[in-house]
């Protein structure tokens, strides 16, 4: 009950004109975990250096707006009764302390996250989920829309089913997956590394750990993998109805009857590295080979 009334306080006292933004601040404790939904329009993050928690409304009156606290849990959503009436999108915008850990969901949303070093869990059907900045670990979802991340440490999941995943300056464990898009995985250190996709390319650029396991596949699409000299690994690559294409000299190669699988090593072949595509060319370059603009065509 107490809760439930400085809640309706801070509200009251933090309520701006109809048209205007809200926006409600209040202190919070470390270890504070938010949760946002939003069925239509935006979720923006934003981690800064103060104890407490500003939220605002976009261009929407304070009624749009529900905010709970229960213990260490921060609960924002937008008023379905407001929606209702109204049928309109709602942009919400939160700062959090950078250490604040997030659950952000949403329907037709677009979901940003910004500067937050704690967990980030995200989902949203209809919108791209866009993470940047150290957070500890990355769970992001999207359906018909694009997954990325940059600059996360610890373990990354990543998942769309008709959008790219886009992954730079990631350090930990990294799980990738699209069914009818591309993976980009740029600057990624990773010791163990899965990404798969049905209907793309994938493209990794990353350093080999001696110790790391990889595995990366596509169906149809090619895949471009960079090796850097002196790497130890353990190689297969599976190709179906495709070719195996590298910039540098492979030594060793072993094929299995029929030509589909192809097994090298390099260094003490500590690491292991599986490639596989179906219907593709799997393209070994040095570091520096891949564009950095885009994502290569065959042959480049």
């Amino acid at each position: 009950m107490l809760n439930q009334i400085a809640v309706a306080a801070l509200a009251a006292l933090a309520a701006g004109q109809p048209g205007t933004a809200r926006d409600t601040s209040f202190v919070v404790s470390p270890g504070t975990r938010l949760e946002v939904s939003n069925r239509a329009g935006s979720i923006r993050v934003q981690g800064t250096t103060e104890d407490r928690v500003r939220i605002g409304a976009e261009n929407r009156p304070d009624r749009a707006l529900r905010i709970r606290r229960t213990g260490s849990v921060v609960r924002v959503s937008v008023s379905e009764r407001w929606r209702d009436e109204h049928e309109e999108e709602v942009d919400l915008l939160v700062d959090v302390p950078r250490g604040t850990n997030v659950r952000l969901q949403g329907v037709e949303t677009e979901i940003t996250v910004r500067d937050v070093t704690g967990s980030v869990e995200a989902q949203s059907v209809d919108g791209a989920v866009t993470v940047r900045g150290p957070a500890s670990s990355v769970r992001a979802r999207s359906v018909d829309d694009d997954v990325v991340v940059s600059g996360a440490r610890g373990r990354v999941d990543l998942y769309t089913v008709d959008g790219d995943v886009r992954a730079t300056d990631v350090e930990g464990e990294v799980r990738a997956e699209s069914i009818d898009g591309d993976l980009v995985l740029r600057s990624v250190r990773a010791g163990r590394l899965e990404g798969s996709t049905m209907d793309g390319d994938v493209l990794f650029d990353g350093p080999i750990r001696p110790d790391g396991e990889y595995s990366l596949s596509t169906h149809d699409g090619d895949v471009w993998l960079s090796v850097a000299e002196g790497t130890s690994a353990a190689f297969e690559v599976n190709v179906h109805s495709g070719s195996v294409d590298a910039s540098f000299p492979l030594s060793g190669v072993e094929r299995e009857s029929g030509g589909h699988a192809y097994r090298f090593v390099t260094g003490d072949g500590s690491a292991v590295v599986e490639v596989r595509s179906f219907d593709g060319v799997v393209f070994l370059r040095r570091p520096g080979e891949l564009p950095e603009d885009r994502m290569p065509e065959d042959g480049d």
